[in-house]
């Protein structure tokens, strides 16, 4: 009898642990560096919290923040475990409620990819968290609210004051890589971002989706190409689909009335607000992509000299077999608007022979597409620094603001 009544208690305690497994209350209050780990726990080990609202109640202290700007591989400290996996990403809500998360420190090497407060979002919407006096230091797919987001994962109203390293690509303030129709609207970078390539100050590869009322104010240093105050590249996907993404229809891609004020350091291919824009020719695409309202007055400090403009370090062009050069800038007058740079941001350079890619396409044709009327988007446009600070160029900003019927900082924006 003993014996029966023994394997039954093992039965239902295995059972209750599957229901708690299952089952999470919502909203989740989390109040304490404690609580904040076993919730990353609760993620990694299966629980997707689909549906479900996780909340911040205080602010979170992980380490004692003493000397966080200093902190190495060599800092014996407690190191964050991420929230999620591949295997198990996060897709329900997290609020900070305005609340921030201190003392976020990570020393991941080669064998680990993918760092920042979470690892894998999808479908997931993270809001009102900030990151401060943190320091990551990783190797590849890294931002400090997140190193990959996928499928309609929205980020609104985050912001990062930490130190951000990376050891290889991919990296940004907030966001590491995002692929699938993703927003960000409202967020802000104010650290320091450090990686090889494709470093921004807001997200480092955006495969398309919508970038608003976002800004950069912190310092962005790539040590090759690929490097933007706001976007480090942004290539548009060969296929676009709304499957997985709970989407209707897909939406315009854009970036749309953010800013960079924030020194911009790279080898080469850097820009204000993205280092490389690379889309799909006017002609065989039909998707609108809105490049609209935003400025750069940031410093601009490249290796190689400055050859289009103060906001995107290079725009893609494609070559056919005849080597006739299909610039892609095509769709961003199309569907763009205004943006503007300082001339104090960087020394326009012209050069005469092709610098990227030069095997690839004849000089006379290179000439073509970086001179001239396709250098840049016709609607781009400079102001000295003395203009950017006058009111009549915030008021050149908010009628365009006015006019598209922009929402406050958090909200989405109407489309354009």
């Amino acid at each position: 009898m003993k014996k029966r009544f023994f394997i039954l208690s093992m039965y239902l305690t295995f059972i209750s642990i599957i229901h708690a497994a299952r089952h999470v209350e919502s909203p989740l209050i989390i109040s304490t560096a404690e609580g904040l780990r076993a919730f990353s726990e609760s993620v990694n080990n299966g629980n997707s919290y689909e549906g479900k609202v996780v909340k911040l109640s205080a602010d979170i202290w992980l380490n004692d923040t003493i000397g966080w700007q200093r902190w190495s591989r060599q800092t014996k400290i407690k190191s964050w475990t991420p929230i999620g996996t591949s295997k198990s990403p996060f897709e329900g809500t997290f609020d900070g409620n305005g609340h921030y998360i201190a003392g976020l420190f990570t020393k991941a090497g080669s064998e680990t990819f993918f760092q920042g407060l979470f690892v894998f979002l999808k479908k997931a919407t993270v809001k009102n968290t900030h990151i401060r006096y943190s320091h990551i230091i990783a190797y590849n797919y890294v931002g400090a609210i997140a190193g990959y987001i996928s499928y309609n994962t929205q980020i609104l109203n985050c912001s990062n004051e930490g130190i951000v390293e990376n050891e290889r690509n991919f990296i940004g303030g907030l966001i590491g890589f995002s692929s699938g129709q993703n927003r960000i609207v409202g967020c802000s970078n104010y650290g320091k971002v450090y990686g090889h390539r494709c470093v921004g100050g807001i997200i480092g590869y955006f495969e398309g989706g919508s970038i608003y009322n976002s800004f950069n104010r912190g310092e962005i240093i790539g040590r090759y190409e690929h490097v933007g105050g706001i976007i480090g590249e942004f290539t548009e996907p060969y296929q676009k689909s709304i499957k997985d993404t709970g989407l209707k229809e897909l939406p315009n891609d854009t970036v749309a009335n953010c800013y960079n004020t924030g020194i911009i350091m790279a080898r080469d291919v850097a820009g204000g607000i993205a280092g490389h824009i690379n889309l799909h020719p006017i002609q065989v695409s039909t998707w609108k992509v809105v490049f609209a309202n935003n400025y750069s007055s940031g410093k601009i400090r490249t290796g190689y000299p400055v050859v289009t403009d103060g906001l995107v370090g290079v725009y893609a062009y494609f070559a056919d077999s005849d080597n006739l050069v299909i610039p892609t800038i095509d769709r961003i007058n199309r569907d763009g608007a205004a943006c503007y740079w300082s001339e104090e941001s960087c020394k326009l350079t012209t050069i005469k022979k092709p610098r990227f890619e030069g095997n690839k396409i004849r000089s006379d044709v290179w000439n073509g597409i970086m001179y001239g009327s396709m250098k840049i988007p016709d609607s781009f446009r400079y102001f000295s620094d003395s203009e950017m600070k006058q009111d009549s160029f915030v008021d050149l900003l908010n009628k365009w603001v006015d006019k598209k019927r922009c929402l406050t900082s958090g909200e989405w924006m109407k489309k354009a």
